[in-house]
Order: C-alpha cells, then sequence, then structure tokens
C-alpha cells in the first residue's frame, strides 16, 4: 500500500505536507506527493479526481488517499487490508461522504470510478467534487457495478470536531482543516479591512489548530513556520 496526497505550491500548504511526510516517515510508510500550483479552493479540491486517477494507473496495490493536512499517528496497514471492496470511504453521520481520506484498491471497477468522477467533475465544474463522488459511488452501487467499505472515523478524525463527537476514539489519520486559515486570510484580505488596517482575530477553533500542528510538529521534530503563514 502507499499513500497519495497533493497540495499547492504555497507556504500554508508546503508546511503541511512536510508535516505529513515526517509522519509517514516515522511509521516507515511510502508516500507519492504531488505539488500544484495555487488556485482557488474548487479548482484545487477538483483537481483530486485526475490526481487519483493517475496515481491508480501509476500505482499497483491498495492506494490511500489523504489530504495534504493530514497526519498520520498509526500503521493503516493491517486494518485497510481487511478492506476488499473496490473502495473504502467515511460517511459523516452514516450520510455524507468525506473525501478527506479514501482507500482505492487496484480494481477496474475503482479505475472506471474514477474515470467518471473525472468526467462528471469537468461537466459540472461549480460541484464540490466530494458531493460529485457520492453521487456516482451512489449510482454504481444501485446498479451492482461498484463496492464500497465504511471506514471508521479514525480514518478521517477532525482534530477538533471528531475529539467533540468522539471523546475516547483514538485516531488513526487526523485532519487539521488548514482551509480556517485561508478563510481567515480571505477575510482580512476584504478592502475595508486593509484599508481600515483592523484585522479579524483567529477565533476559538483556529487557535486550537494552531495549538494542535505545534503539538504534532513537535513529535516529528518539526518547526511549523505559522510566521509564514
Amino acid at each position: 500500500m502507499i499513500i497519495v496526497a497533493f497540495h499547492t505550491n504555497d507556504p500554508l500548504y508546503n508546511a503541511h505536507c512536510e508535516l505529513l511526510k515526517r509522519s509517514a516517515e516515522k511509521l516507515n510508510l511510502s508516500v507519492d506527493v504531488t505539488c500544484i500550483e495555487p488556485s482557488d479552493w474548487l479548482t484545487a479540491t477538483a483537481f483530486k479526481a485526475r490526481f487519483l486517477l493517475d496515481m491508480r494507473k501509476k500505482h499497483t496495490g491498495p492506494i490511500l488517499y489523504v489530504d495534504a493536512d493530514a497526519f498520520i499517528h498509526s500503521n493503516p496497514k493491517e486494518i485497510l487490508a481487511n478492506y476488499d471492496a473496490d473502495i473504502g470511504v467515511h460517511y459523516l453521520n452514516n450520510q455524507e461522504l468525506v473525501s478527506g481520506t479514501l482507500l482505492l484498491n487496484d480494481t477496474q471497477s475503482t479505475h472506471k470510478l474514477l474515470e467518471n468522477w473525472v468526467a462528471a467533475v469537468a461537466e459540472f465544474p461549480c460541484t464540490w467534487e466530494q458531493k460529485v463522488l457520492q453521487e456516482l459511488i451512489n449510482e454504481k452501487l444501485k446498479s451492482g457495478q461498484l463496492s464500497v467499505a465504511h471506514l471508521p472515523a479514525e480514518f478521517t478524525f477532525i482534530f477538533d470536531i471528531s475529539r467533540e463527537q468522539q471523546p475516547l476514539a483514538v485516531p488513526i489519520i487526523e485532519h487539521l482543516q488548514a482551509a480556517r486559515e485561508i478563510r481567515l486570510k480571505k477575510k482580512n484580505n476584504k478592502w475595508f479591512r486593509r484599508l481600515s488596517g483592523i484585522k479579524k482575530k483567529p477565533n476559538k477553533r483556529l487557535l486550537a489548530r494552531r495549538k494542535k500542528v505545534e503539538e504534532l510538529a513537535q513529535s516529528v521534530d518539526f518547526v511549523f513556520p505559522f510566521e509564514r503563514i
């Protein structure tokens, strides 16, 4: 099994990618990372379908995709070896597909799903790729063209929200919500804030995110460059 990820070439995601790679290296896990040019959020997320199709063609055996702002706490290979479905995904509250972690087994059905996903994202460029994927999976499940395993929440553990919902859970892959930094940056880049010089301060969740990132970075001997973000 190989872990794959991609990130935009900017200080925030470059740093998160380094954190991801260090967490994987500590567990002797292989990671194939691709860097793309900065873009708007929708364009960057839409790239995921094409990226995963390319990775599925490039690598043999199981592929585990994780968002670049994730941290791997423990080796997932032993658990994932038990999942022989075409793909493995997590459904938030058993309803909403979450694409931050995806298991893609090396099957014809998986290849076809990814090809269909790329085409659908191109056809509906303003729709979140995650929703497009969920609709495709639902259609293929109904027609018996795909088998899907439900990954436990520990594989898509959002550092604060998941902890509130499952206080005793032990995360395997923890997602650190770097997009919250981007949202604050956009708010402070509005013309009236630039003109007045009055910046919106980080909220409690963003401060908690930074604290968590700092703790995880220290665990892999990495100084996360907050001052550059």
